[in-house]
């Protein structure tokens, strides 16, 4: 084997050992990055209700919160997620009911 191949090799291995090392250290059983814990990011803590409530701000804080109709979800995700239900039974797009 010459020097250059041994060169070669060892790079090969490197990067499959490299990726399990690094596979490693990842956070296994830690929750994702902005995932929800304690409580979810979204609601208000009583400290913040507390605070909005003391400057007047906690009634039009709401209403804007509403006004953005985050609650429901948007009908273009609700079809994918019923595509994608149905790929993963295996019923086509234009599959015919079978009654």
């Amino acid at each position: 084997m010459t020097t250059a191949s041994a060169h070669r090799f060892i790079r090969l291995c490197a990067l499959p050992i490299l990726i399990c090392a690094a596979a490693l250290l990842l956070p296994w059983g830690r929750p994702a990055l902005g995932a929800e814990t304690d409580g979810s990011p979204c609601m208000l803590t009583d400290e913040q209700r507390a605070a909005y409530e003391a400057d007047g701000t906690l009634e039009a804080r709401i209403a804007y919160q509403e006004s953005l109709r985050n609650d429901r979800p948007s009908e273009g995700l609700i079809s994918q997620a019923v595509e994608r239900e149905r790929a993963a039974q295996g019923i086509g797009a234009y599959a015919v009911p079978s009654n």
